[in-house]
């Protein structure tokens, strides 16, 4: 029988103020925990166990070869089917689920941590996946653990609950598993209690891979909100930025003399705007641009996003996003949108939620290697700060 080497993929998060937190933080975690972890599953056998392995690997095979033929398995044959798997000794898991004739799901409470596994038929033999790590158990919960078809494709949904400290703050992952390739979703709640001003803020934090998938976006949505455990509190204050889906003023389809008209804006419009920070930040060596008006993405209770079109003539164009408190004091700024006259670099932005999605092309010439684009986003966070998140 092969060695079987286990690689946990984690999805758990360190509890912070919510003014702290973001997605960014949340996803990168996963590298360090999955070391530590792996570490602690991984137990290479001893002389002994290989031997009793080889011994017995043809009554598996046999086995796993008269479950394999019935298409309609029951729960004790999908425990057998996992044995024959994952060795005879293994603990069985608490849930199986018999997505259809060729796949079987389990969930698991291994040494503390809630795993994924699953058993896919291929060219008429079974083969188990690594499992997968869905939650750290040692301070946490997960419950809700359901089979659900989107899209007609199947998932893993379960909600994993994080208590926090004595401030009386908590999380919760709403979490989809796509059971194809094991693609996790998750939209993040966070409550947390302000004491300097009584009020308790609340946050929704989607994963960056949801951006694509409003379908999936939308199901956690109205399952997190129909949750009992999200707080009905009335005197609760809502940091999440939702910001329909809104396209930069730019396109990488404009001509690049496109903004050279119009009316600049002037001096007292300039400074209101606070783009002495921007002119610091991306145009120290132009001193001859000129700014125009661009768009409002969002105005609430955070602040304020709106863009303005920068022109260096004959040279580029850019749009740049600009963030604002509620104040009215600058934030933070990112360009989502721009046009290299003579390079041929292009790029434009879609904002959704609080996700910047920036698609970028350039000209690839015949020998060169590439397909001449690329994505890149940004989280929006709920102080109106724009960090970039690594895809």
């Amino acid at each position: 029988m092969k060695t079987k080497f286990y690689i946990v993929f984690v999805i758990c998060f360190f509890l912070l103020p919510i003014q702290e937190t973001s997605a960014q933080s949340f996803w990168k975690q996963l590298g360090k925990a999955a070391e530590q972890i792996g570490k602690e599953l991984i137990t290479p056998p001893t002389d002994a166990q290989k031997q009793e392995q080889t011994q017995t690997t043809t009554e598996q095979q046999q086995k796993t070869a008269t479950v394999a033929n019935n298409g309609n398995l029951t729960p004790e044959q999908r425990n057998q089917l996992f044995l024959d798997i994952y060795g005879k000794n293994s603990k069985l898991p608490e849930k199986s689920f018999l997505i259809n004739p060729t796949k079987v799901v389990y969930y698991g409470v291994y040494k503390e941590s809630a795993l994924l596994l699953a058993i896919d038929k291929k060219d008429n033999n079974w083969a188990g996946i690594k499992p997968i790590e869905i939650g750290d158990l040692e301070f946490a919960s997960i419950d809700s653990i359901q089979i659900q078809t989107l899209g007609g494709k199947p998932y893993l949904y379960y909600e994993y609950y994080m208590p926090g400290g004595n401030a009386g703050n908590y999380n919760i992952s709403f979490g989809l598993y796509e059971l194809e390739n094991y693609t996790p979703y998750a939209l993040e709640y966070e409550y947390y209690p302000v004491r300097s001003t009584g009020k308790i803020e609340v946050k929704f934090t989607p994963s960056s891979n949801l951006f694509d998938f409003p379908d999936l976006s939308d199901y956690l949505d109205k399952k997190a909100h129909s949750s009992s455990r999200i707080s009905k509190e009335k005197n609760l204050v809502d940091v999440t930025i939702k910001i329909p889906k809104t396209k930069s003023v730019m396109s990488i389809d404009d001509g690049y003399d496109k903004y050279y008209k119009g009316t600049a804006l002037t001096t007292a419009q300039k400074t209101a705007l606070k783009l002495n920070n921007i002119q610091k930040k991306y145009l120290k060596d132009s001193p001859g641009c000129k700014f125009y008006k661009g768009k409002v993405f969002y105005q609430g209770v955070n602040g304020k996003m709106e863009s303005v079109i920068v022109v260096i003539p004959d040279h580029a164009t850019q749009e740049i996003l600009i963030s604002y408190d509620a104040k009215g004091n600058y934030k933070d700024s990112a360009e989502i949108a721009g046009i290299m006259n003579y390079a041929g670099d292009r790029w434009e932005s879609f904002v959704q939620g609080n996700k910047i999605q920036t698609h970028f092309t350039w000209p690839v010439f015949e020998g060169e290697e590439g397909d001449g684009e690329s994505f890149g986003y940004h989280e929006i966070t709920s102080d109106l700060r724009f960090v970039k998140l690594n895809q």
